[in-house]
């Protein structure tokens, strides 16, 4: 009889360490899937919706610059005869067509001659219809004459550009007579 008791408890001993090992295996199933969709980071539902948005329509801007009213202008009022110290000055009107802020800028692109080189460029943005300052604006050389972001034209905006030329007041008599060709690009690059 104690033989059959033994024979019965050795049994349920490996069914308890069956039932244990396999309870511990899906503990331990449990546990890696948890802990595996933890690391994943969010939030996991049964529900789930959806929504369409309507499409857009994506569009860009576009720059535009006019002098005068034109793509390219004849300056006048700079070509009257000058002395020594004088100088002369016209304006015209930029208008940005665009649609985006135009920053404008003024680069000579005179070459080098000796009267060319003996002559100061000024140049000042004012308000339209505004006289052109006395001192105001940006001076430089003739030759090389850069003027970067002199003013920036919000879309459909105006300002004039005034632009003072001048002759050294230390020119020498040869210069007497003598003209240079007078090139001028006035630029706008998106502000």
């Amino acid at each position: 009889m104690w033989g059959d008791r033994r024979g019965e408890r050795r049994g349920s001993r490996r069914r308890g360490s069956l039932v244990g090992g396999a309870l511990g295996v899906a503990a331990i199933i449990i546990v890696t899937v948890v802990l595996g969709l933890a690391g994943t980071g969010g939030v996991y539902a049964l529900w789930d919706a959806s929504a369409t948005a309507p499409g857009a329509t994506i569009t860009t801007g576009s720059i535009g610059l006019t002098v005068a009213g034109r793509e390219s202008a004849v300056l006048t009022g700079l070509d009257g005869p000058l002395a020594p110290g004088a100088q002369v000055s016209a304006s015209v009107t930029l208008h940005n067509t665009g649609s985006v802020p135009l920053s404008v800028g003024v680069a000579s692109t005179t070459g080098s001659a000796p009267l060319a080189d003996a002559l100061t460029l000024r140049a000042a943005a004012v308000p339209v219809g505004t006289s052109c300052p006395t001192s105001a604006g940006t001076t430089g050389a003739l030759v090389g004459y850069v003027a970067r972001q002199l003013v920036t034209l919000p879309a459909d905006g105006s300002e004039d550009l005034c632009l003072v030329l001048a002759l050294d007041g230390s020119a020498p008599v040869t210069l007497a007579g003598t003209s240079a060709d007078l090139g001028l690009t006035i630029t706008g690059d998106q502000a």
